[in-house]
């Protein structure tokens, strides 16, 4: 990524940028490994208006200085997220999460060199059928509990060692779009929704909930700081900014990041500073902000993209590397590319 100024002309340097393409119409979600023996690991779910879909995952292959494709998995229709297991710790087994028609748990057969299903969790007793899911997060205080938000209003708390439901809660007046599981705490996570609104729950006091933020149209995503718990970041349905929130002062936006010329499609904090951001949206934009000063500063403080990244379609979503924290993942297109920041 370059400062000021779209990248182009390091498309091919894959010191800086390293590029798959699928064979797949399209790429939508993606997640990165954070285990310690996978390095550059990436998981990224297929696009296409069918009942069959599939999830590939992609590792970069320092030998041959190109992205492969170590396998796959089908998946009935898209996956609206996909997620690693959430420990560097090898100990754990190696596992992935799905969103879609239902929450799905996958897991490393190294009999069969791939990916295989393990269990497919209802969190709708009185159904065989959930309404579909729109996100997950995977806590990494505590790594048997995941959060799962869908459109029936509800968000799911799963214990996953016992692959049951602890708790399901009603957590907005109609659709929730996103959730984001709080890195400092293993019973707290936020959400946002079409009812405009971004709310906090505490599993502990689950009577209630804490509306920090209202917007004038439907929030679609929330990214939730990983070094400072104080601060989350939400992008509306049709807006072209960031809006951070400090949870101490939540009356009003800490700061208003703009810069996108289109509505944006993911944001995410990096994963070892308490002042980084990166954002991405339909202009086919990616920034890097910095928003230290603003932190440190309060209001009345405004930020400029520090670092942005032009690529060659609409980018879908985003994600920052835990493991090599000056990477970013970004799918466009039928593209997945890792952008070195």
């Amino acid at each position: 990524m370059e400062a000021g100024k779209g990248s182009e002309a390091n498309r091919e340097d894959k010191s800086v940028l390293r590029r798959y393409v699928s064979n797949a119409p399209a790429l939508y979600s993606a997640a990165w490994s954070v285990r310690s023996d996978q390095p550059f690991r990436m998981a990224v779910g297929t696009f296409e208006e069918d009942y069959t879909n599939r999830v590939e995952i992609v590792q970069w292959d320092e030998e041959e200085q190109r992205i492969k494709c170590l396998g796959s998995f089908d998946h009935p229709y898209p996956p609206t997220k996909v997620m690693f297991h959430p420990s560097p710790d090898t100990c754990h087994l190696d596992q992935v999460v799905t969103v879609g028609d239902y929450l799905r748990l996958w897991t490393w057969s190294s009999e069969k060199g791939k990916m295989v299903s393990k269990s497919t969790l209802n969190h709708n007793k009185t159904s065989e059928y959930c309404a579909p899911l729109t996100s997950v997060d995977w806590s990494p205080v505590m790594p048997s509990r995941l959060v799962a938000s869908s459109v029936d209003t509800t968000c799911t708390v799963w214990d996953l060692e016992r692959q049951m439901v602890d708790t399901k809660l009603i957590a907005h007046d109609s659709d929730v779009f996103d959730v984001t599981v709080a890195h400092h705490s293993a019973s707290s996570f936020a959400s946002v929704g079409a009812d405009k609104s971004l709310r906090l729950f505490d599993l502990r006091t689950l009577d209630h909930s804490t509306i920090v933020h209202e917007a004038d149209e439907p929030l679609l995503r929330v990214s939730w700081n990983r070094q400072d718990s104080n601060y989350l970041a939400v992008t509306a349905m049709t807006s072209h900014n960031v809006t951070v929130i400090d949870v101490r002062t939540p009356s009003s936006a800490l700061t208003e990041l703009r810069g996108h010329g289109a509505p944006l499609s993911g944001i995410d904090w990096a994963p070892k500073s308490h002042g980084h951001l990166a954002s991405a949206g339909s202009d086919s934009t990616a920034f890097i902000w910095d928003v230290s000063d603003v932190i440190s500063n309060g209001r009345g403080y405004e930020a400029a993209p520090m670092l942005n990244y032009l690529a060659s379609s609409e980018v879908n979503q985003i994600h920052w590397s835990r493991l090599q924290s000056e990477w970013l993942g970004i799918t466009h297109g039928a593209c997945l590319e890792m952008l070195h920041v």
